[in-house]
């Protein structure tokens, strides 16, 4: 298989177009290492494993359909990024499904391929009236990395509570990129939002948090404890 991976001359890639199918069987497989080395094989062969990856992409398990969506957007021809983008869109569409589950576990789908046009849906899901739907698309957004910033500094704007303080725990692991917005967020009048705000500025461990922590601590919101204590005996030692 590590062989395979290094497929790169149009005469070696051309001999193994006929073990695509054995390829896509073999992403059934548990072995993550293993996988990725498929994975990574379909995508040197390129366009002619792509009608097979655009089936696979309705296979029963999640995995399977997240390896075959990444080697589609990985290959990135017109016929590839197509089928990746019609079953981004179905994802979202199930974000709609009535039964949590689905919307979880759609929403850890949509998390794990991580692209921009799924970073506006997932803030949607923010105003879920399910509290662990809500959880997964916080997770989801955290994990997706600094690029969602701007998306999240809407939902710190939104008309529903709720979305800021999600917003704000979707922030915490980003890290310094979202430290500007969350100081703002120390000012929201709603006080579950100044305490998401708060935590998520004590989780990026940076200094620079600290002066805004404080003030508005020693301005009466007591909420701000949760932040500074992240910072106890490191960089806030005046306060303690």
């Amino acid at each position: 298989m590590a062989e395979l991976a290094q497929i790169k001359t149009p005469e070696v890639i051309k001999a193994v177009k006929d073990t695509i199918p054995s390829l896509i069987q073999l992403l059934q497989g548990q072995d993550f290492h293993i996988r990725g080395l498929v994975v990574e094989t379909l995508i040197n062969i390129g366009e002619d494993a792509v009608p097979e990856l655009t089936k696979t992409l309705k296979d029963g398990n999640p995995d399977v359909r997240y390896s075959a969506a990444g080697a589609l957007e990985s290959i990135g021809t017109p016929e590839a990024l197509k089928a990746f983008n019609e079953h981004q869109e179905s994802l979202i569409k199930m974000l709609q499904d009535p039964d949590p589950d689905t919307r979880i576990s759609t929403i850890e789908t949509l998390g794990r391929i991580g692209s921009q046009n799924t970073v506006s849906a997932l803030v949607q899901v923010l105003q879920d009236q399910n509290k662990s739907v809500r959880g997964a698309a916080i997770e989801a957004l955290g994990n997706i990395g600094k690029y969602v910033v701007p998306a999240l500094i809407l939902a710190l704007q939104d008309n529903v509570k709720g979305v800021r303080a999600s917003a704000a725990k979707a922030l915490r692991n980003i890290g310094k990129y979202a430290i500007p917005a969350l100081i703002l967020a120390l000012q929201d009048k709603v006080v579950d939002v100044r305490g998401s705000a708060a935590e998520a500025l004590g989780h990026t461990g940076s200094a620079d948090a600290v002066p805004a922590l404080t003030i508005s601590r020693f301005m009466g919101s007591c909420c701000c404890d949760r932040g500074l204590a992240k910072h106890k005996y490191q960089i806030c030692p005046f306060y303690w």
